[in-house]
């Protein structure tokens, strides 16, 4: 049974003591305690469910002490050690050095899988420039095919910002530091591969994180109340494993709590989260990210996008004619996202069935649309990824879309006027009529749209220097608006479209029309 009020009133919130130092490690324990007891991904790794959490775990060789998880995957085990900070400088000085050395022990430690594992660091104050350009350093570090190809997209100017390419000598410079001499290009890749910056919004009573910790142990209390003492007794917890080197899987935690809190059986999603990875990943390989070889970042872009302030609307869509690189950039917003967990991505040519159980049977998918939502919705702002809606056309397909949107708005609810999950969507320009179909109880009929513009002439000129070949087509301004659009400038840069000798590509608008 839940808590009587008298016993309630035993429980002082963890909200009464502050916010900063040992308490605000406690209650970042206390978040992932709930995690763990909701069998949900741990933010930080976007797949795997969470199997065990221990604390201050120095004496077993952890370099990086504060917080260990450990997440069940069909794969195998996967680690991720984090430190934690209230405030954290980025920059050199002793402390950020420091948690930079233990990354690198870390990063290091035989013990350490470079393929599954993370580490990283998490922190209490919200810092933009970490948000809108730290994070795309390791978006692209993850989703690089080689150091080089890294290294190329960080130093060439116009692919990325300064910010990018301070923070790339900074990490560089520390590691040095670290190692005690010049780390190699493959090494600074691969740490930053497996870097993850986690800030988390609990240091005040109705925080974000707070709320959503909250709502996933009222789904495990249901009908019964409670899920607010159970959270303050998650801390308690948090706070004896912290002063005790603590760990705890999930039987042991059950153990913890159950007298007290009568808790509906978790339900393990591992596997079907697993069918949606290999989904998002078989949609995103599809999208094609490079012009020519040269994989433009569309900086200005996607770091507006990354710092964009959603409203109380439920779909957010990228909208532009074809052939700009929406489908690119919604892409790069996707890989981005999951550097903190998972999410679910559709695009109009994969969706099968009618409706959500249709979908379901045809992906072998066994657990309900809401216990998969629950289970990703550890990320700070859980997403729902669809490429080209306007192009879902099957009335089953559009069946699906809305029963999962519904799905979200049941299980996911705004809370204290703050929206709790979206959608982020493509779409051609001028075609919010064609998607009247969206149930309007949830997509309003008037929703924000931001216009993906063509390249511009700094990102042209990148794609051209890369094939000099297509340099004399720049002087002619018909073709132009080509050049300026990605999917054709790419057929252009394809030898298979064009042929491989310089004295057999057009040169006319006729010639690159017939392209």
């Amino acid at each position: 049974m839940a808590k009587s009020k008298s016993q309630s009133k035993n429980l002082a919130s963890p909200f009464s003591t502050g916010g900063g130092g040992d308490d605000f490690q406690s209650k970042v324990g206390a978040f992932y305690l709930a995690s763990l007891l909701a069998q949900h991904v741990p933010r930080g790794l976007d797949n795997g469910t969470l199997d065990e959490v221990r604390f201050q775990r120095l004496y077993d060789g952890e370099p990086l002490d504060d917080l260990i998880c450990v997440a069940d995957t069909t794969t195998g085990q996967a680690k991720l050690a984090l430190q934690i900070k209230h405030d954290l400088t980025f920059g050199q000085n002793d402390v950020f050095n420091q948690v930079m050395a233990a990354c690198w022990q870390t990063y290091n430690s035989p013990e350490f899988d470079r393929d599954r594992d993370r580490f990283g660091i998490v922190l209490g104050l919200y810092q933009k420039k970490i948000d809108e350009h730290y994070q795309n350093v390791l978006s692209w570090a993850r989703n690089s095919s080689s150091a080089d190809d890294f290294l190329k997209r960080i130093g060439t100017k116009g692919l990325s910002h300064k910010n990018h390419r301070e923070f790339e000598a900074l990490i560089r410079s520390s590691l040095n530091a670290a190692s005690g001499e010049d780390v190699s290009d493959d090494d600074l890749w691969g740490f930053l591969r497996s870097m993850v910056i986690l800030h988390f919004d609990l240091l005040k009573d109705g925080s974000r994180d707070y709320n959503n910790a909250v709502n996933w142990l009222g789904q495990l209390l249901r009908p019964g109340p409670g899920a607010v003492d159970l959270f303050t007794r998650l801390y308690e917890i948090s706070s004896e494993g912290n002063s005790a080197a603590g760990g705890y899987t999930f039987t042991d935690l059950l153990s913890k709590v159950q007298a007290d809190f009568h808790l509906q059986p978790a339900r393990n999603c591992r596997e079907d989260l697993d069918k949606f990875a290999a989904l998002r990943n078989h949609i995103l390989e599809d999208i094609r990210s490079d012009i020519g070889g040269l994989t433009l970042n569309r900086v200005e872009v996607v770091d507006s996008l990354a710092g964009h302030q959603f409203g109380k609307e439920a779909l957010l869509l990228l909208i532009g004619p074809p052939g700009v690189g929406k489908s690119s950039i919604w892409k790069k917003l996707v890989e981005r996202h999951c550097l903190e967990g998972s999410c679910m991505v559709f695009s109009a040519n994969r969706i099968d069935g009618q409706g959500w159980t249709g979908f379901a049977h045809s992906q072998g998918i066994t657990r309900s649309a809401e216990e998969l939502l629950l289970a990703m919705s550890t990320h700070p702002h859980p997403c729902i990824f669809i490429d080209g809606i306007d192009q879902i056309i099957d009335n089953g397909a559009r069946r699906t879309v809305n029963d999962i949107l519904r799905t979200a708005e049941k299980v996911l609810p705004t809370v204290e006027g703050r929206r709790r999950w979206w959608c982020i969507a493509t779409a051609r320009e001028d075609s919010q009529a064609q998607l009247k179909w969206l149930d309007n109880k949830v997509v309003k009929q008037t929703f924000p749209g931001i216009k993906i513009e063509e390249l511009i002439d700094t990102e042209v000129q990148l794609v051209l220097d890369q094939n000099p070949r297509l340099k004399p087509l720049l002087s002619q301004d018909k073709l132009k608006p080509i050049l300026k659009k990605p999917f054709l400038l790419n057929l252009l840069t394809d030898q298979r479209m064009t042929g491989g000798e310089a004295d057999n590509f057009p040169d006319t608008e006729v010639g690159v029309s017939n392209v």
